[in-house]
């Protein structure tokens, strides 16, 4: 899935889930004091713009990780001088694992 895609279903969710409503109270009161035009838009729209942030974020992040796991993976050469090493062995099960599981 692609991260804006994650973000708009965790903004939907974060809208539907009350919890987070009040848990976002007190910055969304902040953020209205400091202008009249901020204190018009609904504070349902704050709830959803930060599930937004925090869905794509999470998602550019992980995506991040996972090329940094492959790249250090695709460097690793143990495997033409030690074949039957525990760690080439522990590399490609991994490396079957991020490019094949996590797509």
């Amino acid at each position: 899935m692609s991260p804006v895609s994650v973000g708009v279903i965790t903004g939907v969710a974060f809208s539907a889930w009350p919890a987070s409503q009040t848990a976002l109270d007190p910055a969304i009161h902040r953020l209205q004091t400091l202008s009249p035009v901020l204190r018009a838009v609904p504070s349902k729209v704050y709830v959803v713009a930060v599930g937004l942030v925090v869905g794509y974020g999470t998602v550019r992040g992980l995506n991040w990780l996972r090329r940094k796991l492959l790249k250090r993976l695709f460097a690793y050469q143990g495997w033409i001088f030690q074949p039957k090493c525990w760690k080439t062995r522990v590399g490609s099960i991994n490396l079957n694992i991020l490019l094949f599981v996590c797509v």
